[in-house]
């Protein structure tokens, strides 16, 4: 994993301990290591859906700046509550990875895909961010874009405030050479557990346990 990715990323807010946790034992069972950047928790809306979205935004801004400025060749961006489904599976396509194309990687996502190759290129939107991976050549106009949305009026044609997820989708379709790959199938999951950007009425109860909460979602 280190090997196809030597900077790995994960958002965590810094009072998510237990998210941590969890994260590190996602780790583990790669063998690989990462290192933590500190999520953001904004103050005012600022055009954005929720306070919960704006943090998400800057804070995978923040870690695309922080890859830049590390001068590493490709950055791996995990969000602190991903779940890794099939370790060697993931282990084989990030070696892969190493001899193919690409400037976006998507080791999660939501999308349906015929069986076929394990990496598979796409222009699909893809509705995710909690696990994907950004080249080099890719960190600058992406980091343009996004700290441009900051300072447009939410709806804007060209993209404003949103979902970092959405405003990634929207770079992809305006540079449609950035070649985009993702994983097939999907290997990253997201755990069920109290969420920073959504408001879920179940999320307000601190002691309801995740198995519960996942039952009750159903």
């Amino acid at each position: 994993m280190n090997d196809a990715f030597p900077l790995i990323l994960i958002i965590n807010l810094p009072d998510r301990a237990d998210r941590r946790r969890e994260a590190l034992a996602q780790m583990s069972n790669l063998r690989a290591t990462a290192e933590f950047f500190p999520g953001v928790r904004p103050a005012e809306l600022a055009g954005f859906p929720t306070l919960g979205a704006h943090g998400c935004f800057l804070s995978h801004l923040g870690a695309l700046k922080e890859a830049r400025r590390r001068g590493v060749g490709q950055v791996l961006i995990f969000e602190d509550d991903f779940q890794v489904t099939d370790a060697t599976q993931l282990q084989r396509v990030a070696a892969q990875c190493l001899q193919m194309p690409w400037e976006f990687l998507y080791l999660g996502h939501r999308l349906t895909l015929n069986a076929g190759d394990a990496l598979v290129a796409t222009a699909e939107p893809i509705v995710t961010a909690h696990a994907y991976a950004v080249r080099a050549t890719q960190f600058t106009p992406l980091i343009d874009y996004l700290s441009a949305c900051l300072t447009r009026p939410p709806g804007d044609p060209v993209g404003g405030p949103m979902h970092v997820d959405g405003a990634i989708t929207m770079f992809r379709a305006a540079h449609p050479d950035a070649v985009t790959l993702v994983a097939n199938p999907s290997l990253v999951t997201q755990r069920s557990s109290k969420s920073d950007i959504t408001t879920n009425p179940l999320d307000r109860i601190p002691v309801l346990p995740g198995l519960l909460r996942r039952l009750l979602r159903r």
